[in-house]
């Protein structure tokens, strides 16, 4: 990356990557922090041509709370199906491991006189992916150890989500005990609440304001 923002064909071009390392029959859960923008833009440019289909859009949790309450409806990954209590905030908890190394990275391999400096620029690049590399290893060694610990705390989670659940739908009697009907009425909730608002012409407003005085 060259430039500050979330360019959208970085996106594409990771997606377009990884999709060609997998299975044709799997589906791909896609969480990202404009995941709605990605999604209206693969639609109306045909993007991920050939496997859009297979692709489930949501935005990472940490960022659905800023956007649009129609837009929390569809794309957040609470409320949608399939992401259970999965985030999205896996880089941002890579990135802020390797922090540390910012410091370090931002002087390594630097001299200080001109002709020293072109010597170095090599060694400099190489250095600084040395290190990275090294860092990255003692992540994924970390990640392999504690694994098995992860999921467990992952399925304590999971637990507690579904005792909580199943305890506010008993404090619902006999509705709480129709899944269908509970299901159906969240579609009728959304399909409402992503209605384009109605349009009020400057005209209908000045003749209200002058009734109403």
């Amino acid at each position: 990356m060259t430039s500050a923002g979330e360019e959208q064909y970085y996106a594409v071009a990771l997606m377009d990557a990884f999709i060609a390392h997998i299975p044709e029959t799997w589906t791909v859960g896609f969480l990202y922090d404009i995941a709605c923008q990605i999604h209206a833009s693969a639609v109306k440019h045909k993007l991920f041509e050939g496997y859009l289909h297979r692709l489930r859009f949501a935005v990472s949790v940490f960022h659905a709370y800023g956007h649009d309450w129609p837009c929390q409806l569809v794309y957040h990954p609470r409320k949608r199906v399939g992401f259970g209590l999965t985030d999205g905030e896996g880089c941002e908890r890579f990135w802020y491991s390797i922090s540390r190394l910012i410091p370090y990275l931002r002087v390594a391999g630097v001299g200080g006189l001109h002709i020293v400096r072109c010597l170095l620029t090599h060694l400099q690049f190489y250095l600084r992916q040395y290190t990275l590399n090294s860092q990255f290893n003692y992540a994924t060694m970390n990640s392999l150890e504690g694994a098995a610990a992860w999921i467990a705390r992952k399925r304590g989670l999971l637990r507690a989500k579904q005792r909580d659940s199943q305890t506010q739908l008993d404090e619902c009697g006999n509705i709480g005990k129709r899944p269908k009907f509970l299901r159906e009425q969240w579609r009728l909730q959304i399909a409402h609440q992503m209605q384009e608002a109605p349009r009020k012409s400057q005209r209908g407003q000045t003749g209200a304001v002058l009734t109403s005085r």
